[in-house]
């Protein structure tokens, strides 16, 4: 734990190994309530029909508002930035410091550590900011693929794609969603300054905002349908989190998100993930919605979206309620 070269640093030196690793398992209710709900996931989809036989290099790579060219130069914009701000994040030689809190009846203890490196990549903002910088990497080069007609990618690719798009579109909202209704208002009422802080750096306001305003372009400019039988899709990817989350606690001793601490109480554990993914599907079936109706309310309703779900310097920061105990 004291490797400088660790990747979550400055642990407690007081703390208990034995505890620590009685503490750091998920509860039997909780992985038996994962797996049911993965395994339902993937029954539906072995049943659904995903229609991706529809899917093809028009419907990715091109639109009916604008050319493939200019489609193809806001993707590598969008790509770029993301790029940009993954590179920042993994080569800052300073990191952050965090302290997560938990609730009551957890089995884990508030500790401070410094975040750097590849240990970034470990939570679900920065995972889905990866999720997304990816997708417009290759649906760029898609658009430029139909703008030069120099390849025809195959089709498991270009289905790869309409599902991190589908997914990448969700995420957006649910991260947004959950760091302005749930995490800032959390560090307010604890008095966490250095953390109110941290979500109004540029870094984090770029993977907690524009995130959300990246994808509503897609979605207004792009072909591609979000359908409902893709939803477990998106699903399987926030349950993936779940899993990885556990496996980093195994490794760290770290929970990040007080919600997904799997050491609460079984009710307690299995209402977060339930009301988190229900969000998620809420969002993924908004999308869906939005597929439907004419584009210039589809475009009015997205910016009033961006504008209720975001919390940025413009809407005003916020103060802690009391000082940190």
């Amino acid at each position: 734990m004291g490797d400088e070269h660790h990747p979550v640093e400055k642990m407690d030196a007081a703390y208990d190994e034995p505890r620590r690793q009685r503490c750091n398992k998920p509860r039997f209710g909780i992985i038996l309530l994962v797996t049911l709900l993965i395994t339902a996931a993937l029954a539906f989809l072995r049943y659904a029909d995903l229609q991706s036989e529809t899917i093809t290099l028009s419907s990715v790579g091109g639109s009916s508002l604008v050319s493939p060219l200019i489609l193809a130069y806001v993707r590598a914009t969008c790509a770029a930035l993301g790029a940009f701000t993954l590179g920042c994040l993994v080569f800052d030689p300073n990191g952050i410091e965090m302290r997560p809190t938990y609730l009551d009846g957890s089995a884990l203890e508030p500790k401070t550590f410094q975040l750097r490196g590849l240990a970034r990549l470990s939570m679900f903002t920065v995972q889905c900011w990866t999720l997304m910088t990816l997708y417009f990497i290759g649906a760029c080069a898609n658009s430029l693929f139909l703008v030069f007609g120099t390849a025809h990618p195959p089709r498991w690719f270009l289905t790869a794609l309409w599902f991190a798009y589908e997914t990448s579109l969700a995420s957006a909202a649910l991260v947004t969603f959950v760091v302005t209704f749930a995490l800032i208002p959390r560090s307010v009422k604890s008095g966490n300054k250095d953390r109110i802080k941290l979500f109004f750096t540029w870094k984090t306001q770029f993977m907690h905002s524009l995130n959300i305003v990246f994808m509503v372009i897609e979605l207004i400019l792009n072909d591609m349908p979000c359908l409902p039988s893709h939803i477990p899709i998106g699903i399987l990817w926030g349950l993936y989190y779940v899993l990885f989350s556990w496996a980093w606690l195994r490794y760290s001793g770290v929970v990040y998100y007080f919600f997904l601490d799997p050491t609460l109480p079984f009710r307690q554990s299995a209402t977060f993930i339930i009301v988190l993914m229900t969000i998620f599907a809420a969002f993924f079936g908004l999308a869906v919605a939005l597929d439907s109706i004419s584009l210039h309310v589809r475009a009015v309703l997205c910016l009033v979206g961006i504008v209720l779900i975001t919390h940025t310097p413009l809407h005003g920061l916020p103060k802690p309620e009391r000082a940190q105990r």
